[in-house]
């Protein structure tokens, strides 16, 4: 990964970390009041294991990355 990419890269992650933040902080709550402290849970639970697979597809491995 050349030096020049890395920063952008991790503007990125971060951005996308402090978004999550806050629609979690926002959606948390409202799911919580009218569903149940239980299903928000869940829920929280379901897209962070998405997000995590989506990463997973889309971010190469650095076996893949030719130096």
């Amino acid at each position: 990964m050349p030096n020049e990419a890395l920063g952008r890269i991790s503007a990125v992650f971060l951005s996308a970390e402090a978004l999550a933040t806050m629609a979690g902080a926002v959606a948390g709550p409202l799911l919580a009041q009218t569903l149940s402290l239980s299903a928000a849970v869940v829920v929280a639970c379901v897209v962070t294991a998405g997000g995590a697979l989506v990463g997973l597809a889309r971010v190469p491995l650095l076996d893949r990355v030719a130096v």
